[in-house]
């Protein structure tokens, strides 16, 4: 596992430099890919993240199944991160296989772009990209993922490796939260 980073494009916009934070370190970031189709983007820095992130072997996403997303700030101050198993939920009808994106019902917040989801194993199925539209349901906003099969196609064009799996990463009464920090 290297320093690169998976993460929205939108979310480097107009920025001059780029710096990841981990531990109190801070170290300059480059972009390495962007995929404007996909709004996604690749980070490099010398800063290694602590977990690879493990793609689910089978990425359908079905509607109604609960997910887990939330911006890393949020995570950072979550009071009950060990807790939370999920968070949102799929819009039915709204992934369809092999497409691009899919909607999600979330309490994921402004920042949460280039954030994994997760699904009931802990695998990341998506990532954030940004809010959708100004309805809600619950307190939970409309939000758009891209899908893992864009991300992978990204990656593979990008020339970089990935881990896919079958098995979960997590139990299923285990809180995504600390897996998704």
């Amino acid at each position: 596992m290297d320093g690169t980073v998976l993460t929205a494009r939108h979310a480097l916009e107009g920025c001059r430099a780029l710096y990841i934070l981990k531990d109190g370190q801070v170290a300059r970031a480059e972009r390495v890919a962007i995929s404007r189709d996909a709004d996604l983007a690749l980070v490099r820095s010398a800063i290694r993240p602590y977990l690879a992130a493990t793609f689910a072997a089978d990425p359908a996403v079905q509607g109604n199944r609960p997910v887990f997303a939330a911006s890393y700030e949020e995570l950072r101050h979550m009071p009950d991160r060990t807790k939370v198993l999920y968070n949102g939920f799929a819009v039915e009808g709204s992934a369809q296989t092999g497409e691009e994106r899919f909607l999600l019902f979330s309490e994921a917040s402004y920042g949460a772009s280039g954030s994994s989801m997760l699904n009931g194993e802990g695998l990341v199925i998506g990532l954030v990209v940004g809010r959708e539209a100004a309805g809600s349901l619950s307190g939970q906003s409309v939000v758009g993922a891209v899908s893992e099969a864009a991300m992978e196609a990204f990656l593979r064009h990008a020339g970089v490796s990935f881990q896919e799996s079958g098995q979960a990463q997590i139990s299923p009464l285990q809180a995504r939260a600390p897996r998704a920090a």
